[in-house]
C-alpha cells in the first residue's frame, strides 16, 4: 500500500514542477531581494540554494527589565526565518520574539540561556496581513547586562517531494540479510554487504527469495574480506559505491584502538579483490561514495560528523592510493553548521547530484535520511523514515537509482535504504523504497574528470 511520509504537518511541501522547485523569497531591510532558481551549470541543472541571508546587529543590554534590541526586516513570500542570539555577560537568560505584520503580540517567543534560537515558517496567511518584520532580543532580568549579537537569517521553503512506496522485502531472513550493512548498485545488478560478506544480484533477482549460497550460473556471487586483512582483524565491511566497474568499500577493525579504517576496491564482474588503502587516522568509515561531481572519493566518520572527507585515489598495484582534497562542511537550509552522531550510509546520486546521507538516531529530529547539495553541503530536504531503534531496529546503507523501469521485481522508486532488526538472534532484513519525484526531472550531464596526479609518496601502504 502506497503512504507519504512527509515532513512534519507545517512543513510539507507538494511538488511542484522543475520550474519551481526552489521558491522564491525576497528580504531584507536594506531592499535585499533573491530568486531561488535551477541553476544553470557546466554539469547541468542542479540544485544550488545559498546558506540563506542573514543581518545581524550587536547589542548591549543593561540590566533593566525590559530593555531590547531590534532588527526590522521584510519578507514578500513563504520562507523559514530563525532568530539567533548569543550573548555574555551576567544575564543568564533573555528572549527572542519575533513579531509579525498586523499583530500586537509577538507570533513566536522564546526565552533560554545563551545561544538561543527561535525558528518560524511564514505562510501565505502571515503575508496577507504584511510584509514588515521585527527580531527583538529582550532582557527581563535586573541580575545583569547582556553584549551580545542578534542574527536574522531568512531561507527559503523547499519542495522536497517523496513517497514511501513500501518494504522488499520486508521483516526476511533471506540467508544474506544477517547483519546487512550496505546496497549498491550498477546498470544491471544489485550489490550488498553483509559485515563479513559481499553480495552480488542480477537486477532479475526477487531479493525476498531465500540466497542461502551463491549461484554463479545465476550471477549471484558471493566473497568475503580478503584473507590477509581478516587475519589483520578487519571484520566490518560498511556501505559502498559502484564506479567504471568497480565496487569501492569501506573496511573497518571493530576492536577499541584498532587498525585504522580502509577503503577497498572490488571488479565489479566477479567480486575480484583489486586493491586497499589505509584511511590514515580514522578508525571509523561505515560507508563510501564517489561523487559525480569531482570523481573524488567520499566518506565520513560514524560521530560526531560535522563534515565529509574527500580523497583522491588511484590504484598502483595492490595498494589504493588515497589522499586528503578538502572537507565539505555540511550546513541546514539556514546555513549553519549541523551534527551526525550515528551515520550508517551515504550515497550521490548520478542523476541530481545531491547526496544522501542516513543518519540512524531514531523518528525525531535527528534521524533518517538527510539530502544535500553535493557540491556546497546545503541541505535541501529530509525523508522521514518511521521505525524504531528501541526496538532494536538500524539503519543502514543506501543507493540512489530509478528503479521505476520495473527491471527489478517489487521494486520502484528512487532511493533504497537498508534497515536491519537485532532484536533476535538472527538479523531481520528490510528495503526501504522511496520515491523521489525530483529525481526525475533533473538530469546531470557527467563531468569529464580530469586527473589530478597524487602527490608521490612511494608505492602505498
Amino acid at each position: 500500500m502506497r503512504r507519504r511520509e512527509g515532513w512534519p504537518p507545517d512543513q510539507h511541501r507538494r511538488h511542484m514542477g522543475p520550474e519551481g522547485l526552489m521558491g522564491r523569497l525576497a528580504t531584507g531591510s536594506a531592499a535585499i531581494w533573491l530568486t531561488l532558481v535551477l541553476a544553470a551549470s557546466p554539469v547541468g541543472g542542479e540544485l544550488a540554494p545559498p546558506p540563506g541571508l542573514f543581518q545581524e546587529r550587536a547589542f548591549t543590554l543593561p540590566a533593566l527589565d525590559g530593555s531590547r534590541a531590534e532588527l526590522a526586516f521584510t519578507a514578500s513570500r513563504p520562507c523559514r526565518i530563525r532568530l539567533v542570539a548569543q550573548w555574555s555577560g551576567t544575564a543568564s537568560e533573555l528572549s527572542l520574539q519575533l513579531a509579525g505584520p498586523g499583530r500586537t503580540e509577538p507570533c513566536a517567543r522564546r526565552e533560554g540561556p545563551s545561544r538561543l534560537t527561535l525558528d518560524y515558517a511564514v505562510t501565505a496567511d502571515d503575508l496577507r496581513l504584511g510584509r514588515n518584520w521585527i527580531a527583538r532580543v529582550v532582557n527581563h532580568s535586573r541580575r545583569g547586562p547582556a553584549d551580545g549579537v542578534l542574527r536574522v537569517i531568512v531561507a527559503p521553503v523547499l519542495a522536497f517531494d517523496y513517497d514511501f512506496l513500501g518494504d522488499y522485502p520486508r521483516d526476511r531472513e533471506p540467508g544474506w540479510g544477517d547483519e546487512c550493512q550496505g546496497i549498491a548498485h550498477d546498470d544491471a545488478n544489485w550489490f550488498i554487504s553483509q559485515r563479513y560478506y559481499l553480495w552480488k544480484f542480477p537486477l532479475a533477482s526477487d531479493l525476498n527469495a531465500d540466497r542461502p549460497r551463491p549461484e554463479p550460473a545465476a550471477g549471484i556471487l558471493m566473497t568475503r574480506i580478503p584473507r590477509a586483512l581478516s587475519d589483520s582483524h578487519y571484520d566490518h565491511f560498511g556501505d559502498g559505491d559502484v564506479r567504471d566497474g568497480r565496487l569501492y568499500i569501506p573496511l573497518e577493525d571493530s576492536r577499541d584502538g584498532g587498525n585504522f579504517a580502509r577503503l577497498l576496491v572490488f571488479d565489479t564482474a566477479d567480486l575480484r579483490f583489486i586493491a586497499s588503502g589505509e584511511l590514515s587516522g580514522e578508525r571509523h568509515a561505515p560507508w563510501c561514495a564517489v561523487s559525480p561531481h569531482d570523481g573524488l572519493l567520499y566518506t565520513s566518520g560514524f560521530s560526531f560528523v560535522w563534515a565529509l572527507r574527500t580523497f583522491r585515489h588511484e590504484i598502483v598495484g595492490r595498494a589504493l592510493r588515497l589522499e586528503l582534497d578538502h572537507e565539505l562542511a555540511l550546513r541546514d537550509g539556514y546555513g549553519e553548521p549541523v551534527r551526525f552522531d550515528r551515520v550508517q550510509g551515504g550515497a550521490f546520486s548520478a542523476a541530481t547530484g545531491l547526496f544522501y546521507l542516513v543518519n540512524d538516531e531514531g523518528t525525531g529530529d535527528s534521524g533518517g535520511i538527510f539530502v544535500f547539495d553535493g557540491r556546497t553541503g546545503v541541505q535541501v530536504g529530509r525523508i522521514w523514515i518511521d521505525y524504531r531503534r528501541g526496538w532494536g531496529q538500524e539503519l543502514e546503507g543506501i543507493t540512489v537509482c530509478d528503479r521505476d523501469d520495473r527491471r527489478a521485481p517489487s521494486v520502484g522508486g528512487q532511493v533504497h535504504t537498508v534497515m536491519i532488526s537485532n532484536a533476535t538472534a538472527t538479523t531481520d532484513l528490510w528495503i526501504k523504497h522511496h520515491r523521489v519525484p525530483l529525481e526525475k526531472v533533473i538530469r546531470m550531464k557527467r563531468p569529464e574528470m580530469q586527473a589530478r596526479p597524487l602527490q608521490d609518496r612511494g608505492p602505498g601502504r
